[in-house]
């Protein structure tokens, strides 16, 4: 099961203190697209388990979270390694673009 955060704006601590790059997918519960995705994130995780952390976040994020991640649109996925954004990926996606996404971001991770 993709992990699960109350509070996006504390997220700070959990992305700098893990060795691992970190996917957050935000999604409101309420679009039909977090029905459809939260199946293709699960098995992201179970193929990349030893390799990257996703984290969902389950709760509207504040304004300035917002802003200092330019989100405009749901569902997003905010890539991270070593406490920074490295990559953003905004709107629907399949499944085979979103596996696509997180190999070459897996990538290009390891090669950091």
């Amino acid at each position: 099961m993709v992990n699960k955060k109350n509070d996006f704006d504390q997220f700070s601590t959990l992305v700098k203190k893990k060795e691992k790059p970190i996917i957050f997918f935000l999604c409101k519960r309420t679009l039909a697209t977090y029905v459809f995705l939260i199946p293709i994130l699960e098995d992201l995780q179970i193929k990349y388990q030893n390799k990257i952390i996703f984290q969902e976040i389950k709760n509207e994020v504040s304004k300035a979270v917002k802003e200092q991640y330019t989100i405009y649109r749901y569902p997003t996925f905010l890539f991270f390694k070593n406490g920074k954004l490295v990559y953003k990926l905004e709107g629907f996606v399949n499944r085979q673009k979103l596996f696509s996404h997180v190999k070459f971001f897996l990538e290009k991770s390891l090669l950091l």
